[in-house]
């Protein structure tokens, strides 16, 4: 059994659109308050990462695996911190 759908949209209107608004510009401006804190967050990282290492030496080969992972985590939280820093900064 063959339905003919075309006679059921009939009449049918298509739904209403609205048009897509311009985006609003917004640009937001660290302050300097703000970069000395990413400097901060990049020197902890970076010297939690350097002190997980001091502290694996001290281990055995074998159990030394939580130090390897410690510092691969603080070493890509470093890496994070220090790429959302500004590249106009200069520290002093």
């Amino acid at each position: 059994m063959y339905i003919d759908t075309s006679e059921l949209f009939i009449g049918h209107k298509p739904p209403p659109t609205i048009p897509h608004p311009e985006p609003i510009p917004f640009l937001s401006h660290i302050s300097r308050t703000g970069k000395d804190a990413l400097w901060v967050g990049f020197a902890i990282f970076t010297a939690s990462t350097l002190v997980a290492g001091m502290l694996g030496v001290r281990y055995d080969r074998r159990n030394r695996i939580f130090f390897y992972i410690n510092m691969l985590i603080t070493g890509v939280a470093a890496v994070s911190e220090m790429t959302e820093i500004p590249p106009n900064v200069h520290w002093c």
